[in-house]
């Protein structure tokens, strides 16, 4: 079964913040030495801990004093959060505030900081992004860590906005089904792919347009709930073609009386020395591997019933593909079953267009064709 390919797109949004929790500011028991200033005054640490931030980032932050403090240390210390130490001279209404060089500026704090004291803060990257979901199953609903988000649309996109940098879960469901899978948000990964096996859970009616990357036609019937069914081309045939276009092949018999147009397209490709003489069953087969020439019981259903046959029509015409005749037509629809008896083997069925009935016709003869698939 093919897969629903999901691509996810990271578009940085124009607000870049780093945020310093000021309420988070906390003071810690620690026995570790601490320095004084160039002018001796003596000093504190802050340990401020980064999160959705990478250890370079980290490194690469500058710190800006609105207060005449003095910064006489600065170190990462590498830990499962990168955790930036810094020991200032102690006073009262310490005003500052960190630059990142692409990542921006965060906003200002004041804090009281006494002497030989250590203390706590945390700070995280505010950065936002806008994710843009790519999927094939138009439709699908996405959920973000356990959030509806909105549906794939007609252009098979769906852009989520105001998402911050780190772990997420993303999640497609559709029609009952759910699949998903960690993502990781960060400047880093501006770009990636997952895949998520939801065409299998697709539930089509008569008259849905059908792709699943290998082939494309409109389903004309549905079995297991609209899960499975047969589709029609797209295309047909430009031309009426012959059955088979040799004497040879004309005259052979193949017993071919199965429902199943599959498997009557087998058999006579298998058996045929010169297969390109058989013209009807390579127009169908030269579209791929999964298409065939249909039974008569297979194309009756697609052309005997007006309901199905302008549901058809209808989706074949919005897409600018070759539309069906329609009933009252002067003309036959090649089918891949024989007559029925050795003793009449050179000649096929069809359905004849004037009244929708099967006829039976020399194998020589010229009819149109229309191929058919499973899914």
């Amino acid at each position: 079964m093919l897969l629903a390919q999901l691509c996810v797109a990271l578009c940085v949004a124009e607000q870049r913040s780093i945020v310093l929790d000021e309420s988070s500011l906390r003071n810690v028991d620690s026995s570790a030495e601490i320095g004084v200033d160039p002018s001796r005054n003596r000093c504190a640490r802050l340990k401020i801990h980064f999160q959705r931030m990478t250890r370079a980032e980290v490194e690469a932050l500058q710190i800006k004093f609105r207060s005449n403090t003095a910064l006489i240390k600065q170190v990462v210390e590498d830990e499962a959060e990168s955790t930036l130490i810094l020991e200032m001279t102690a006073k009262t209404n310490t005003r500052f505030y960190v630059v990142h060089p692409e990542l921006g500026e965060s906003n200002e704090i004041n804090i009281n900081l006494e002497p030989d004291r250590e203390y706590t803060l945390t700070a995280e990257l505010n950065q936002r992004y806008t994710i843009v979901v790519e999927s094939d199953v138009v439709g699908a609903v996405v959920v973000l860590d356990g959030v509806q988000r909105g549906e794939i649309a007609e252009n098979k996109l769906l852009y989520i906005t105001d998402v911050t940098a780190g772990k997420h879960y993303l999640e497609l469901e559709y029609r009952g089904h759910r699949e998903g899978g960690a993502i990781v948000v960060h400047t880093k990964s501006l770009h990636f792919k997952k895949e998520f096996e939801l065409q299998r859970y697709h539930h089509y009616k008569v008259g849905d347009y059908y792709s699943d990357g290998n082939k494309e036609g409109v389903v004309f019937w549905v079995t297991d709930n609209g899960l499975h069914g047969l589709i029609v081309s797209m295309t047909q045939s430009p031309y009426p073609l012959q059955w088979a276009r040799t004497e040879k092949l004309q005259k052979r018999w193949f017993n071919l009386k199965s429902e199943k147009g599959a498997e009557n397209t087998s058999i006579a490709m298998s058996q045929a020395e010169d297969r390109d003489n058989l013209e009807a069953f390579k127009w169908c087969t030269d579209m791929g591997e999964d298409w065939f020439l249909p039974s008569w019981q297979q194309l009756k259903i697609l052309l005997a019933d007006d309901v199905v046959r302008k549901a058809v029509n209808s989706t074949l015409q919005s897409r600018g593909a070759d539309m069906l005749y329609d009933r009252g037509e002067k003309l036959r629809y090649w089918t891949s079953v024989e007559y029925g008896t050795k003793s009449e083997k050179e000649y096929a069925q069809s359905i004849y267009m004037g009244d929708c009935t099967v006829r039976f016709v020399h194998k020589r003869m010229r009819c149109f064709v229309r191929a058919v698939a499973e899914f």
